[in-house]
């Protein structure tokens, strides 16, 4: 008998203070060809990263990223601006070891304006960086977003 129910998505929610721009327009070929992954990227007005969803967390030891993984195999990767990684964890502070995380816990701060300085753009791309294990993504915001909106909807 099929099922007239469909099934729910994940939804993935926003790391972060911001707008929210085509991962096309981030300034770095690896992502805006989509070669890391897809997904969306936010242009950030805030000063903190926070979890997108219930996941493991792995917070990159320069803290210019964090990988998640679900626990359906899913993996993901909040990549804070371009370069960033030269500032070996410059203007970033540490909140979180990582670990179990849920949505909306902080994870790492920041301090924007001084990263603006030093780096080609601060767009943040937000990546499913295994897109072969999911259906279909949307993203389901647009324009301005607080951290913790829902941001993508992924279908497994």
């Amino acid at each position: 008998m099929k099922s007239f129910f469909k099934k729910k998505p994940l939804v993935i929610y926003s790391p972060m203070d911001g707008e929210v721009v085509p991962l096309t327009q981030v300034p770095d070929d690896v992502f805006a060809s989509g070669a890391m992954g897809d997904g969306v990227a936010i242009n950030p007005t805030g000063d903190t990263v926070y979890a997108i969803a219930d996941a493991q967390a792995d917070i990159f030891r320069t803290l210019h990223a964090t990988g998640f993984t679900f626990d359906n195999g899913l993996e993901m990767i909040v990549h804070f601006g371009v370069d960033t990684v030269a500032l070996n964890g410059e203007h970033f502070t540490k909140m979180s070891d990582g670990g179990k995380v849920t949505v909306g816990d902080p994870l790492v701060g920041f301090d924007l304006e001084a990263i603006r300085s030093k780096v080609p753009s601060v767009l943040t791309p937000v990546v499913i960086t295994d897109m072969d294990v999911i259906k279909e993504f949307k993203v389901v915001a647009e324009g301005t977003v607080k951290a913790g909106d829902p941001l993508l909807e992924v279908y497994l």
